[in-house]
């Protein structure tokens, strides 16, 4: 795109896209099939496009999906965006968020520092994530959630987890705030504006 500045010491492979007037700061790395939009800020150390899995077992055949970050985002230093994950517009991150695959996250959306989003989340416009939260495989998440540091959403009905038994991760709905260290257990749904108090279990 037009406008952009791109650090030395960045990567952007053969195959990614930066919109108008992004910004890439040192030592990050956009990998392939990657977009990035309009406007948007990509932090030192940055990793968008991560590898899956997939790539350890064959380099040469790997073929990463499409990873789409939208406009007017903010994606702080040594974040790390796998493969495969779709973001609306207004993402932004704090520090050393990490974000797996195929997890689909709507618009202005925060998710703070250290945050960990397992694969195949879907997460709804408008939810804030402060420090620390941990959100499990397969949890979906409504629109407009707030969750407070050290919150956790759990997807193992029993550890191990045996053959034929499906992670189950929560579902939290619309509108809801779940408060300081929460814990919340695999395959429990919450409604609309549920409050969930502060050390719950």
């Amino acid at each position: 795109g037009e406008g952009c500045v791109v650090a030395s010491t960045a990567v952007i492979a053969d195959g990614a896209v930066l919109g108008d007037r992004v910004r890439v700061d040192d030592r990050a790395i956009i990998g392939e099939r990657v977009t990035v939009g309009d406007d948007s800020f990509i932090g030192t150390g940055v990793i968008l496009g991560e590898p899956t899995r997939d790539y350890y077992r064959d380099p040469t055949a790997y073929q990463p999906d499409e990873t789409i970050i939208g406009a007017r985002s903010i994606i702080r230093a040594h974040s790390c965006i796998y493969a495969g994950v779709t973001t609306g517009d207004e993402l932004e991150t704090g520090q050393f968020v990490l974000v797996r695959e195929n997890s689909n996250i709507g618009s202005r959306c925060s998710i703070g520092s250290y945050s960990d989003i397992e694969g195949e989340c879907r997460i709804g416009d408008g939810c804030r994530f402060h420090s620390s939260v941990h959100i499990a495989q397969r949890s979906v998440i409504g629109n407009y959630v707030w969750m407070f540091p050290y919150v956790l959403l759990l997807n193992a009905p029993i550890a191990p987890l045996p053959p034929g038994l499906e992670l189950q991760g929560p579902d939290v709905g619309d509108y809801s705030v779940v408060l300081v260290r929460a814990l919340i257990m695999a395959g429990v749904k919450l409604g609309q504006h549920a409050v969930v108090a502060a050390n719950s279990r």
